[in-house]
């Protein structure tokens, strides 16, 4: 089904509502090519809107944890609230690497949440229900663009209409910044606790690509005496979309000295 857009400019702000089918095929900028009146900044806020759209239906498939250890998996917050695949796995405890993603099954888990403060397109979205996205086909997608600013303020509703969702979008961005290496030795711990308790540990952040992996691949190299690359591919193996911004490979850069020290 092709996407329908709707532009309207009103002063500093524009009004984007998109429709799209959640099982079509992806979209590109290029479907865009007609909407003249638009400007760059806002072409690029749209790009970035069609991009999330792509990752949503990506998002959806990944709903099962990834072993990487025995004992000790990684992944999305859709593999943290599949419930289904947790109990299946033995899985007893939860590592969330994101203070904005709130533990879900509390009665059912372990959970331990790590401070981490991130700005991503969904973390305002419901957090705790994203994984309901699977039950809707269509997805209403609202979008108030100040073309005067490069960030999408964050709003949040909840459409009740039947098969709808209704929000608004904040920019993506994983903090290159964040001090992530101050939390290794607690969550380490944490990982530690669930195995000797008989159990298993989910690590996750929202997508499982950079700050869960990060715990992850440090867990590695501190366990096992792994360097980063061979704890990074090792990680790969298991989930290969796994990618540490730039300043989490720092820090695991920095913690490999320190081991080595």
């Amino acid at each position: 089904m092709p996407i329908l857009v709707k532009v309207i400019g009103t002063c500093n702000l524009w009004l984007f509502y998109a429709y799209f089918e959640v099982e079509g095929e992806s979209f590109k900028e290029e479907d865009f090519i007609a909407m003249s009146r638009i400007d760059d900044s806002m072409r690029n806020q749209i790009a970035a809107l069609l991009r999330v759209i792509n990752f949503t239906r990506t998002f959806r498939e990944d709903t099962l944890p990834c072993e990487i250890e025995e004992g000790l998996f990684l992944g999305s917050i859709a593999a943290a609230n599949n419930m289904d695949a947790l109990k299946s796995l033995n899985i007893t405890h939860i590592l969330t690497v994101a203070s904005s993603l709130k533990p879900v099954h509390t009665n059912d888990f372990v959970y331990k949440v790590i401070p981490v403060f991130f700005l991503c397109f969904l973390c305002s979205i419901m957090i705790s229900t994203i994984h309901r996205i699977s039950t809707y086909s269509t997805l209403e997608v609202l979008m108030l663009i100040n073309v005067l600013s490069p960030i999408v303020h964050p709003k949040v509703a909840f459409n009740g209409y039947s098969k709808t969702f209704l929000f608004l979008f904040e920019t993506v961005l994983d903090k290159e910044d964040t001090n992530l290496s101050q939390y290794f030795d607690e969550c380490f711990n944490f990982i530690d606790e669930a195995k000797r308790e008989g159990g298993g540990v989910l690590v996750h952040c929202f997508v499982g690509k950079s700050r869960s992996v990060t715990i992850v691949v440090a867990y590695l190299m501190k366990k096992h005496g792994m360097s980063l690359s061979q704890a990074l591919e090792h990680v790969r193996s298991k989930r290969p979309l796994a990618s540490p911004n730039p300043g989490f490979i720092q820090q695991l850069k920095e913690f490999e000295n320190s081991l080595q020290g």
